[in-house]
């Protein structure tokens, strides 16, 4: 289903994505999930915003996810509130792409599409929406609440059995990542930066699986989380503190002890040359 709002400008998708995108005829789109509920303002700020900043196609804001045990925000941290330039941390999934949240200039997207078809998959599609539009390109964002994310217990991602729970993060983890690789090959034409972001969105897949097994107590995919990390050559300190404190917890505290030590001695570094060059500038 598609709603129209503003004087037909913004296009409001609330079903099946390619075959509305073929009627669409609004200078602006949303998406909306069932789960999903726009507050006062959320059109039209995104609206005003869009047709102030013409180099910029995507637009996103704040807003609050809704659980039967509170409220709280999507963003809460003032670097990831200030990113301009978002595609590597969609890449990671180190930022949210929530439908109801951003606002597409659909000129730049359907110069992307111009068949007027995104990548289908049932885990979703706002990746393909933001992905193509951030690529070397910033992305506003709008530091206000502008919708709920109603979370119910018996949603698609919610599930109270760890057997079932650590199931459903493996099959929608590997949805996810396949988007995201589709994605990738589809934006980036380069394939030495392209094969970087493929790993890039590897690592992130395989890390977040190795932190959702360890809260689950599940040995075997935690172990194989582990040693994905391992053979890729992307394990951290923080990851094997997370496998230490399912296999070795004796050495779980020696091991935070050293990442803070490491912690304060970079921030000494990165202070000590930035007073250097301070100087030398000077």
């Amino acid at each position: 289903m598609m709603q129209r709002s503003l004087s037909a400008r913004v296009s409001i998708f609330l079903g099946a994505i390619n075959s509305g995108l073929k009627v669409v005829s609004g200078d602006f789109l949303m998406l909306l999930d069932v789960d999903d509920e726009l507050l006062d303002s959320a059109i039209s700020t995104k609206v005003t915003f869009l047709e102030k900043e013409l180099d910029i196609d995507v637009v996103r804001s704040n807003g609050w996810y809704n659980r039967e045990t509170g409220k709280s925000l999507f963003v809460y941290d003032g670097a990831e509130k200030n990113m301009e330039y978002i595609f590597a941390a969609l890449v990671e999934g180190r930022t949210n792409n929530w439908a109801g949240s951003y606002m597409v200039r659909t000129s730049a997207l359907f110069a992307f599409y111009p068949d007027r078809e995104i990548y289908q998959s049932r885990y979703g599609q706002n990746l393909q929406f933001l992905m193509p539009l951030t690529y070397r390109k910033k992305c506003g964002f709008i530091d206000e609440p502008q919708m709920n994310y109603n979370i119910q217990a018996n949603s698609l991602s919610q599930t109270s059995d760890q057997q079932e729970c650590m199931a459903r993060t493996l099959r929608n983890g590997e949805g996810y990542l396949d988007i995201r690789l589709h994605l990738i090959e589809q934006v980036i034409r380069d394939p030495e930066e392209r094969q970087k972001y493929v790993q890039i969105a590897k690592v992130a897949y395989h890390r977040s699986v190795l932190n959702r097994a360890v809260s689950l107590r599940d040995k075997v995919v935690t172990r194989e989380a582990y040693g994905n990390l391992k053979r890729d050559h992307a394990l951290t300190i923080s990851d094997t503190i997370e496998y230490c404190a399912m296999f070795c917890p004796c050495v779980v505290f020696p091991l935070r002890c050293i990442r803070k030590l490491t912690r304060v001695l970079k921030k000494g570094n990165a202070g000590r040359r930035a007073t250097h060059e301070h100087h030398t500038n000077s």
